[in-house]
């Protein structure tokens, strides 16, 4: 099983959205109707500001907002730029994809020998050439061609175009093969009426926030649904009072169905004592102030209580038993000069001597 995840990570190989300017209703830039163009290598245009950082990168995701039907086809436009500090060939191989649950991970690439081939879009990818050859600060462009088949799933299908590099290092006596990857990811939306259905799962926030750390929550964004959603919110906190202390924004996220993606928010400036409530609000499409509403809204909330470090408690502990010790005993002063019997000011508490 090969997971991934639709942010780009540091490391070998990184990611970015690149476009030419061709555009068609329903469709992104860099995609039309017409059939594909030629493929081909150049040399970086901005030579100057490239560094060799060994990092290939590429457009990460293609999301076609056109209702795709059957024997629809579109033609795209990759665009893949190599910092390598030698000459290397990559292969582009076609991916299905389906949404993922697992650990730090939005997906799960399916290939031709997996019974769940069909039910993604990866039969429906097409590079023109099945590999390109790249100097170093060079750019390649690629078109691929995606058609939907005769009976495509209702609802949505996705895959990928992953461009990988195989190469090979000696490790002692050794040689062992290196392979690299990253992938550009089509999201297609097919007839029918697919919708997201998002859930919040597994909300974890502290009900006591001690040493003025800062408050975090965190959750699983679960979609549920039968279409992706590019899911955007924020955690907004109040006082007792009922004014809004915080407003914690939630970084946009595309979940594909039966995936998850974690999100979290983190208020950093919590005054040293207090008690607060919390609404956590995610929708499929931004959540804006406006008359606009997003769809597909999924709500929770919680409280939780805000105390000073602990020193500062114990300062005041102490304060307070000096305070109580005083009042006993300013209390146990007064007990005994009204006891009868007793000397005062004037002699015995005795009336034939009050005179």
């Amino acid at each position: 099983m090969v997971l991934g995840a639709l942010v780009s990570v540091p490391g070998a190989i990184a990611a970015e959205y690149e476009f030419s300017n061709v555009k068609h209703e329903g469709l992104p830039f860099g995609c039309g109707l017409g059939g594909p163009g030629a493929a081909g290598t150049l040399r970086d245009s901005d030579v100057g500001s490239v560094k060799l950082d060994g990092t290939v990168i590429v457009t990460p995701r293609i999301d076609v907002d056109r209702k795709l039907r059957a024997g629809d086809a579109f033609t795209c436009t990759l665009t893949i730029r190599s910092r390598r500090t030698a000459t290397t060939t990559f292969q582009l191989e076609p991916y299905g994809i389906i949404g993922s649950k697992a650990p730090n991970a939005a997906f799960e690439y399916v290939d031709s020998d997996d019974d769940r081939w069909d039910a993604t879009a990866g039969p429906w990818i097409e590079p023109l050439v099945p590999e390109v050859t790249i100097k170093p600060r060079g750019v390649a462009y690629v078109p691929v061609t995606v058609t939907v088949p005769a009976k495509p799933p209702v609802g949505s299908a996705y895959g990928s175009v992953n461009v990988v590099s195989r190469t090979r290092a000696s490790a002692g006596e050794n040689v062992v093969g290196i392979e690299s990857q990253v992938a550009t990811v089509f999201l297609l939306r097919v007839g029918g009426e697919g919708r997201p259905d998002l859930r919040l799962r597994h909300v974890d926030a502290p009900k006591l926030r001690w040493n003025r750390d800062a408050w975090k929550l965190t959750a699983d964004l679960d979609n549920e649904g039968t279409l992706h959603a590019n899911a955007s919110g924020r955690v907004r906190v109040k006082s007792i009072f009922g004014n809004v202390v915080a407003e914690l924004p939630i970084r946009r996220e595309t979940v594909l169905p039966g995936g998850r993606e974690p999100i979290a928010g983190t208020w950093k400036g919590v005054p040293w004592f207090g008690l607060y409530r919390y609404d956590v609000r995610v929708a499929n499409g931004p959540v804006t102030k406006g008359e606009q509403v997003p769809e597909n809204v999924e709500t929770v909330d919680g409280w939780f209580i805000a105390l000073p470090p602990w020193w500062v408690l114990a300062l005041i502990a102490l304060v307070l038993v000096a305070l109580v010790v005083r009042w006993w005993r300013s209390r146990r002063e007064d007990v005994w000069d009204d006891e009868p019997g007793v000397p005062n000011d004037t002699g015995f508490n005795d009336p034939e001597f009050d005179d």
